[in-house]
């Protein structure tokens, strides 16, 4: 999650959305900005920047858990993070992984710490700490669900209120944010494999739907919006 004070906005960050670019030149093009917490769902944005607009990006979830899985298993991800997710990562193919692994962000919060590359995490303060790999970015975007034990419930997001946009379209983002630099990804874990087996589709696609069908409702709008353009 980044507070961006200059514009008065927050990007809701999912993690591993492949997203590096765009997070580093927001940075370098708003001072002010920074990120509040390095994991943390959207129930979490503090009561003073409640007014705030609010936008997050979201990703075909097979895509960014073949992402998310590949960086464990190479040890591309932080320290802290291997720590957590690297061993399942290791231990299973991808197929198994997406059935097996157990590994989430703990309950507690984590207190702020320091990247490998010497700049600063900010805290996590996860709320549904559920494996990666049965997440659905719903649970990041959408808050609400299961806050009955908190004492912040006021302080809850109205869904409606964020603005959810394709992955495909990252340069649109940034030039929408006033932003130049190029922040395609470099893709460096080739192709997703196929999902090898009907047990793993229908164990891990159900959990996944809305993700599923939210990419699909965006890419018709934006189709429909290309061709009225074009007419």
């Amino acid at each position: 999650m980044i507070i961006i004070p200059e514009i008065n906005a927050i990007y809701i960050r999912i993690p591993f959305n492949e997203d590096g670019k765009l997070t580093n030149a927001i940075m370098r093009k708003y001072p002010k900005a920074r990120p509040l917490y390095d994991q943390m769902e959207s129930d979490g944005i503090p009561t003073e920047y409640k007014h705030y607009e609010k936008f997050a990006i979201i990703r075909d979830p097979i895509s960014r858990l073949w992402d998310f899985y590949s960086a464990h298993r190479n040890d591309d991800a932080s320290t802290f993070s291997l720590e957590i997710y690297g061993n399942d990562a290791k231990q299973y193919d991808f197929n198994n992984w997406l059935m097996l692994n157990s590994a989430c962000i703990p309950a507690e919060v984590n207190p702020a710490r320091t990247r490998d590359n010497g700049t600063l995490f900010g805290y996590n303060d996860i709320i549904h700490h559920i494996p990666e790999n049965r997440k659905s970015q719903y649970f990041y975007l959408m808050p609400t669900q299961n806050l009955s034990n908190r004492s912040d419930k006021k302080n809850e997001t109205d869904p409606k209120d964020i603005l959810i946009l394709p992955y495909s379209h990252l340069n649109s983002i940034a030039q929408t944010l006033g932003i130049n630099d190029d922040v395609t990804p470099e893709y460096i874990y080739g192709p997703v494999p196929e999902l090898e087996s009907a047990l793993v589709k229908e164990t891990i696609l159900p959990l996944f739907s809305w993700d599923i069908q939210l990419c699909e409702d965006i890419r018709i709008a934006m189709a429909a919006a290309d061709k009225n353009e074009s007419a």
